[in-house]
């Protein structure tokens, strides 16, 4: 046997056109220089490592139809998000004309009892240069009792939607 056979070897390798000549030592380590297209010489080379497991195989990324069906997923869930806010914006904009047409009422209610049913009667209008997209009707209806009147402040946007209108009553005296 050759001198030292039992922990080094000679092997000659080539590796993409080029010849290595290694020694093979005891930790799997090769040896070699001279990485010139067919020249002999020494390198080091070492063994692939152990592969770590990461869950997903042999795949290093993801495929053209696993990225559609994320990317159809996603634009699902973004028209969803966008119609909820579409619907959340209407919804605000219902409850402000809302809060507006039942403040208004209620001013145009105090501004009838303030100066009294008898100079009102039936009557309508808006609300000039400050909400000029809302209107008002006064109703007043007679009741059973004598010197007492149901006076009801109507008030809606103007062009709105029937139905959409708000309604305060109450019961003054007649004086």
């Amino acid at each position: 046997m050759a001198q030292g056979a039992r922990h080094t070897a000679e092997k000659m390798l080539e590796v993409r056109g080029l010849r290595l000549e290694a020694k093979r030592q005891s930790r799997q380590v090769y040896t070699a220089s001279n990485l010139k297209r067919g020249q002999t010489g020494r390198a080091l080379l070492q063994p692939d490592p152990e592969p770590v497991p990461c869950g997903l195989g042999s795949r290093a990324g993801f495929t053209l139809i696993e990225v559609l069906v994320a990317v159809a997923i996603l634009a699902i869930a973004m028209v969803a998000i966008l119609k909820a806010n579409v619907q959340n914006l209407d919804a605000l904009t219902k409850s402000r004309e809302t809060t507006t047409a039942s403040l208004l009422a209620a001013s145009k209610l105090a501004e009838i009892e303030a100066a009294g049913v008898a100079n009102w009667g039936e009557s309508q209008g808006d609300f000039g240069e400050d909400y000029p997209e809302f209107t008002w009707q006064v109703e007043t209806t007679s009741t059973e009792v004598e010197g007492l009147e149901r006076i009801a402040v109507i008030v809606q946007r103007s062009g709105g939607v029937a139905g959409r209108e708000v309604r305060i009553e109450e019961l003054m005296l007649v004086e």
